[in-house]
């Protein structure tokens, strides 16, 4: 993963702050009901960004070292880390 830990752990910690698996597994049944997205996990886990209000900070931090496949990478496990510290 190309994310630093330092803003891998930034990230984590503010999704977490608004992340609860009933939300996510509500939003999922949402973004499927839509019928709009390609890979609705992919949306889920963005969309969690974008909920958590960091878009400026991976345009201003992220983007001057990596690319969204990097940070989709760290999503993603940040996302099975917040499911299996909640299961």
């Amino acid at each position: 993963m190309k994310i630093t830990r330092e803003h891998y752990n930034f990230i984590k910690q503010e999704i977490a702050k608004i992340w609860s698996k009933e939300k996510h597994d509500c939003h999922i049944k949402f973004v499927t009901n839509e019928g709009k997205a390609k890979d609705i996990y992919k949306r889920v886990r963005w969309d969690w960004s974008y909920y958590a209000n960091l878009t400026a900070f991976i345009c201003d931090s992220i983007y001057t070292y990596a690319n969204d496949q990097h940070l989709d990478t760290a999503l993603k496990a940040i996302i099975s880390e917040l499911e299996e510290q909640q299961a």
